[in-house]
C-alpha cells in the first residue's frame, strides 16, 4: 500500500488520487514533494554525514537557521534531546556507520523527524514505531500526530 500511494509502484488497475488528482496528472515530481514516507527500518538508511543533514535532507540544503531551529525543536519533542546534548557536535555530529553511532530506537525516531520535517501533506509511517519503549513511543505518536496534516500508519501486531 505504501509503495503504491508514495509512488514507488504504479496501480495495476484503478486510479490513486491525492486530492482529487492522480500522479500521472499531477507528475512525479509534484506527486513526491506531496507526499513524505518513512519506511520501514531495513529499508532506511543513516547516512554517515552530520546529523542535521539526515534530519532535513530532502529539504533545501544548506538549511537556514529557521530549518535547523525546526529540526532541532522536533528531535527535543521526539525525546532525542538528550542525545543531541551528549553527542560532541551536537547537530553538526557526524553519524553512521563511521560517526556516531545511534541505537535502534534513535534511528527510528531520525526517520519520523526526517518524515514530519517535509512539511508534506501526507506522511506515511511504515511500522515506525516498532522499536520504540513505551515512553518514547508515546511521544512519537503526540508529535506524528500534531506536526502531519495527514497521516498514515502502517503496523503490524
Amino acid at each position: 500500500m505504501i509503495s503504491l500511494v508514495n509512488g514507488l509502484r504504479a496501480p495495476a488497475t484503478g486510479t490513486l488520487l491525492l486530492d482529487g488528482v492522480d500522479r500521472l496528472s499531477l507528475g512525479a515530481e509534484a506527486w513526491t514533494r506531496r507526499i513524505a514516507t518513512a519506511p520501514q527500518f531495513h529499508e532506511n538508511h543513516i547516512f554517515t554525514e552530520v546529523f542535521a543533514f539526515n534530519l532535513l535532507m530532502g529539504r533545501r540544503w544548506p538549511p537556514t537557521a529557521e530549518d535547523w531551529r525546526e529540526a532541532e525543536d522536533l528531535c527535543r519533542e521526539l525525546g532525542l534531546g538528550e542525545l543531541l546534548d551528549k553527542m560532541p557536535g551536537g547537530m553538526n555530529q557526524i553519524v553512521g556507520d563511521t560517526g556516531w553511532r545511534l541505537s535502534h530506537g534513535e534511528r527510528s525516531r531520525v526517520y519520523l523527524a526526517r518524515a514530519l520535517l517535509q512539511g508534506a501533506e501526507l506522511v506515511l509511517l511504515d511500522e515506525s514505531f516498532a522499536a520504540l519503549d513505551p515512553d518514547n513511543l508515546t511521544l512519537a505518536l503526540r508529535c506524528a500526530r500534531e506536526k502531519a496534516e495527514t497521516l498514515m500508519v502502517i503496523a503490524h501486531p
